[in-house]
């Protein structure tokens, strides 16, 4: 049995819950059986899927900021040839893996933690839970000796609140990447892209392939690094090696170039902004000049770099459907938007790629021994 009951017909007892069915759910979920399978464990997700972010998120091209090696299940292979993935992929992969350790059936799907109250004296959490997978929610208490949380880090239910000037004067389409609306008609159509994180990295390249021109609209501007979407090495350490031998190794290459990168950015900053800033000048057309688009005022990994796949973003800027401006917004008209230096975007679409709203542990309210939780971290250098 997944759990067992308590005495009373709505308190259920299990010794793990984990709050959370997307990809870090799912891993907690099979060190738990793996590496305590004396433990009974249930998965409560609020929604009526599996994947986390990669179930929710809609908009055009999402894909993974990192290589799918090093951010996924070092139990599980990553099979596909992109190491940068879609995801479509993403999801496939975690629906795939869920289903073949025997996750999925753990998992308690539509079911809402509201509350963890923390007894010191009985050792034990006793969880309030919306639970709404019937027509009527009813209301559940479960017992558990520990709670994992894998909620991630935003809040499903609203996007980050940022203040656009004007943009209410706006009459076109105005659309957030989070709650991207089901069949959004771009096609020809010219879209302004707020923003210059991966979301907005991704969206340019993406979004070019139907609409007439699409202007990526950034205050100031990030590091963009290219790089190929299927690496050569990867698939030659797959043909020569074992499955689950090859996802090893390759875990351990990407992960040491990755720290080797980060590394030489920390002790030689300016050699690094020059590489990158070199690098990029290369793949930007003539008419696009890389100051003020690329030169950021902070150092490579002071902040965290943008990856494009294949150099897709720049790729687009070169077939002239893509653009880059970079300034602060003074105000929107009926269809366009103005710049405080005087440039003016038309647009008959908008996109806010302008952040996720933090939210910690999903919102659930902490309580320990009757008071309501506060946590004290102690950081040391």
């Amino acid at each position: 049995n997944i759990y067992t009951k308590a005495a009373t017909m709505d308190l259920e007892q299990v010794d793990v819950v984990i709050v959370g069915a997307g990809l870090s759910g799912i891993n907690a979920a099979h060190r738990v059986q793996t590496q305590v399978s004396n433990y009974s464990y249930i998965i409560l997700e609020s929604r009526e899927s599996i994947g986390g972010t990669w179930g929710f998120f809609k908009y055009p091209g999402l894909r993974s900021d990192s290589d799918v090696f090093t951010f996924g299940f070092p139990f599980k292979p990553w099979t596909k040839d992109k190491s940068i993935a879609d995801g479509a992929s993403i999801l496939e992969y975690i629906k795939d893996t869920a289903h073949e350790f025997g996750i999925d059936s753990h998992i308690r799907y539509k079911h809402k933690l509201n509350k963890a109250s923390f007894s010191s004296s009985s050792a034990c959490w006793t969880l309030n839970v919306t639970d709404s997978s019937a027509s009527d929610p009813t209301e559940k208490h479960i017992k558990a000796k520990f709670v994992f949380f894998c909620t991630g880090y935003y809040s499903y239910d609203e996007a980050l609140p940022s203040i656009i000037p004007g943009i209410d004067q706006f009459k076109g389409t105005v659309v957030h990447p989070q709650f991207w609306p089901d069949g959004l008609d771009y096609e020809n159509k010219k879209i302004v892209i707020i923003g210059s994180g991966a979301t907005a990295i991704t969206l340019l390249p993406n979004l070019s392939e139907k609409a007439s021109q699409v202007t990526m609209l950034q205050r100031s501007p990030s590091y963009i690094v290219g790089l190929p979407a299927v690496d050569k090495a990867t698939m030659l350490i797959r043909s020569i090696l074992p499955a689950h031998t090859a996802h090893s190794v390759i875990r351990f290459k990407n992960a040491l170039i990755g720290y080797l990168f980060v590394t030489y950015c920390k002790y030689f900053p300016e050699r690094a902004k020059k590489m990158i800033i070199r690098e990029t000048e290369k793949l930007l057309p003539e008419n696009i000049p890389v100051s003020p688009h690329f030169t950021p005022k902070y150092y490579p990994w002071q902040q965290r770099l943008c990856l494009c796949p294949d150099g897709d973003f720049f790729a687009a800027l070169r077939s002239g459907k893509g653009n880059i401006a970079t300034g602060k917004i003074r105000n929107f008209t009926e269809n366009s938007v103005q710049l405080e230096n005087g440039d003016e975007i038309e647009a008959d679409i908008v996109v806010t790629a302008t952040g996720l709203k933090i939210k910690l542990l999903g919102g659930v309210q902490l309580e320990v021994d009757g008071k309501i939780g506060i946590f004290k971290l102690k950081i040391s250098s």
